[in-house]
């Protein structure tokens, strides 16, 4: 979990200078413990979006491969960028969300599963 969100300082940098979804090197390394669009990461399990025009992004990851069976079958763990229009949030911050239980999921993370 901890390595997907430090990809939040990766794509903040890109949307910092204005660079292009497509063109940002998000500097990621195939990890073994994503399961089987946007910013071309080659891993299955990781789907990373961004909008320079509104200001959101997300970074969206399934857990399989070699990640602990708690977490491995269909466990899923999202982060969420507040857009430049979001009434409910600061604009830039980010947010979490997981179907994992809660207590594996990083602090301040809602889990979306049963006991979380």
């Amino acid at each position: 979990m901890a390595e997907t969100g430090a990809l939040r300082t990766a794509i903040e940098s890109c949307m910092m200078n204005g660079i292009e979804e497509t063109d940002c090197e998000i500097g990621w390394t195939t990890s073994n413990l994503l399961g089987d669009g946007g910013v071309e990461t080659n891993q299955d399990g990781l789907v990373v979006t961004y909008s320079l025009d509104d200001g959101t992004a997300s970074i969206a990851a399934t857990f399989g491969g070699n990640a602990a069976s708690a977490i491995r079958n269909g466990g899923t763990l999202t982060w969420t960028r507040a857009g430049n229009a979001d009434a409910d949030n600061p604009p830039g911050s980010w947010s979490c969300a997981t179907t994992v239980d809660a207590s594996y999921a990083p602090p301040g993370c809602e889990s979306e599963a049963a006991g979380g």
